[in-house]
């Protein structure tokens, strides 16, 4: 059985990691102020589950994991977006050739198709194209083979396609 977190380890915990997770939820979120509202989120969750943690690894990654999986339900509660905002995707990838536009938008497009899968190829998805980690570090990281990681990503990558062609780009 797993002993509770007082407040002074909790709080030793916050001095050693909050920058790291911060700029982890930072990166996902790509907002300051969001990603500091989720970092403080991650630490009260250290505060009230993280007996839950079970000393296999590091803190680090327990940490991560939940900083992860936070941004990611915040992602999902606030990108409800319409067809209007899908014709102005389509519209700028058309537009644009290279350049930090379009890597704006390729990652707006990655974090609004979230919500359209499930939670393991959702972190694989944040994994692999935010955090630019490997297949074979992903797969480590989420007990999973390099294989399933990628059959769900080349399902991800059919699924942008698709709704960047459109409609029309389905014939």
């Amino acid at each position: 059985m797993s002993k509770r977190l007082d407040r002074k380890e909790v709080q030793e915990l916050y001095e050693r990691y909050w920058f790291q997770v911060r700029r982890r939820c930072l990166r996902i979120l790509a907002d300051e102020d969001r990603a500091s509202d989720v970092a403080q989120e991650v630490f009260v969750k250290l505060l009230t589950r993280g007996d839950d943690f079970r000393r296999e690894a590091e803190w680090m990654t327990w940490l991560y994991r939940v900083a992860t999986n936070l941004c990611l339900n915040r992602l999902r509660n606030t990108q409800r977006r319409g067809d209007a905002w899908l014709k102005e995707v389509r519209k700028a990838s058309c537009q644009l050739d290279s350049g930090p536009e379009r890597l704006l938008l390729q990652r707006e497009l990655i974090v609004a198709l979230l919500d359209e899968f499930d939670k393991k190829t959702q972190q694989i998805v944040v994994y692999y194209f935010l955090d630019e980690m490997h297949q074979e570090e992903i797969g480590q990281l989420m007990g999973i083979s390099r294989v399933s990681v990628n059959k769900r990503l080349q399902k991800f990558r059919v699924r942008v396609q698709k709704l960047v062609a459109g409609p029309e780009g389905d014939a």
